[in-house]
């Protein structure tokens, strides 16, 4: 089991995130015995379904890259196709920085079948800045299937 500490300072946000090869229960039951310690910290729990609907939900790009962060950061270990959806919309967006924010979110799934996606957008995106980020990280998704 790893629980992992993410800190994003330039977005005011701090993660904590628990990777059980036993399975999603143990992890969740790991996260149940400390809730009241990590909410005294200042870390929120997200259940699945609140990180999917915090994506659709957000107002502006500011609120919707974070939604984007959180949700790569707590996506399961198997592809799931609310994340699919959700990081596909991502990187079509008009705003740079959700497109980004969706690269960073994928690459914390760390699901190296989205490395085609991020092919295409070192392609097409209208931003040189994001076409550079998505090829690299996409030859990094290719270099984790090998």
């Amino acid at each position: 089991m790893f629980v992992t500490l993410f800190q994003v300072p330039e977005r005011r946000l701090a993660y904590v995130a628990v990777l059980s090869m036993l399975g999603r229960e143990v992890a969740a039951h790991l996260l149940s015995l400390p809730l009241a310690s990590l909410e005294l910290a200042g870390l929120e729990v997200w259940t699945d379904e609140e990180l999917i609907g915090a994506m659709s939900a957000a107002s502006d790009p500011d609120e919707h890259a974070n939604a984007l962060i959180r949700a790569g950061l707590g996506a399961p270990a198997e592809i799931a196709e609310p994340w699919v959806r959700a990081f596909f919309a991502a990187v079509r967006h008009p705003s740079g920085e959700v497109r980004t924010a969706g690269i960073e979110a994928i690459m914390h799934a760390g699901w190296p079948r989205f490395a085609e996606l991020l092919r295409a957008m070192a392609k097409e995106d209208p931003s040189g800045r994001i076409r550079k980020l998505a090829k690299r990280n996409a030859s990094a998704l290719e270099a984790r299937a090998v």
